[in-house]
């Protein structure tokens, strides 16, 4: 029997066979290209490129420059076969980007690939496309600048595996980002950083929300939903907005930053970190 790491002692010899002293510096600026714009990981709080992967890839197109003329063109599905043994694929590994293990058959070493990182790969070719820089290949730093004005999170993580810490800090940043976008503000962008500790930040365009808030109730055809829905609010005015009736609500906190604390205490959190703390309190 084989496991995964008897294969990838296959994987060096493919690589080895296919790689000569030039292409293995081409991989080393597909490498370098996304570890710089945080591209670069198969790890499920990543959900980026492996190594393998673009190893194969920049073999397969024959260089760094060649893999990023050709990524602009990718679409969802796209399938990159070195050896022509796509049949034996399995269809559950299947993702945005296929790309047939060389060495064995049925894997899709890019299974990891998330959609969101596979479409921030080809932005980024077309902006290097447009704009050939050095900065494409400099690993940067988030700085307070780049902050500004942001609600930004920091996190102590838990210890362990790096796997399954990230994975647990990566599902905190979205929960908070989900909770936010429920309660009502409208997010523009957020993300994360994680060396010794991790920061989250959320650009929030709207920091202040009004005191009273539309709950919206069942549709009024469905008549059992619509009398719990009755009782359950019983004291409130029922009105109606188009097929759909609601009350009137009053919000706990109206500023995103007295409504991050108390979101930070939710018992969700409680083990996805060893403490969440709001910075610019």
């Amino acid at each position: 029997a084989e496991n995964i790491t008897d294969v990838s002692q296959q994987h060096t010899k493919w690589v080895k066979k296919n790689a000569d002293k030039k292409m293995l510096n081409e991989i080393r600026l597909s490498k370098a290209f996304c570890k710089a714009n945080k591209l670069y990981g198969a790890e499920s709080y990543i959900k980026g490129f492996s190594g393998y992967t673009l190893e194969i890839l920049t073999i397969y197109y024959g260089s760094f420059g060649k893999l990023i003329k050709n990524a602009i063109k990718w679409k969802n599905g796209t399938i990159i076969d070195v050896e022509k043994h796509y049949e034996g694929l399995n269809q559950s590994k299947a993702g945005p980007l296929i790309v047939i293990d060389p060495v064995q058959h049925d894997r899709n070493t890019a299974a990891a690939l998330s959609e969101k990182k596979f479409n921030l790969f080809i932005e980024i070719a077309k902006n290097f496309m447009h704009n050939p820089s050095n900065e494409f290949f400099e690993l940067k730093r988030i700085t307070q600048e780049d902050l500004k004005g942001a609600v930004v999170v920091k996190a102590i993580p838990l210890s362990g595996k790096n796997d399954v810490v990230g994975s647990k800090l990566l599902k905190a940043m979205e929960f908070i980002a989900k909770r936010l976008k429920e309660e009502g503000y409208k997010i523009d962008s957020y993300d994360w950083e994680w060396d010794k500790n991790a920061i989250f930040w959320y650009f929030v365009k709207n920091k202040n929300l009004p005191k009273k808030y539309k709950h919206f109730g069942p549709p009024v055809k469905e008549e059992g939903h619509l009398e719990k829905f009755k009782e359950k609010y019983k004291g409130h005015k029922l009105k109606r907005d188009g097929s759909r009736v609601y009350v009137e609500l009053e919000r706990e906190h109206v500023s995103v930053m007295d409504f991050m604390k108390r979101l930070l205490r939710h018992s969700y959190l409680k083990d996805k970190a060893n403490g969440l703390k709001l910075l610019g309190e």
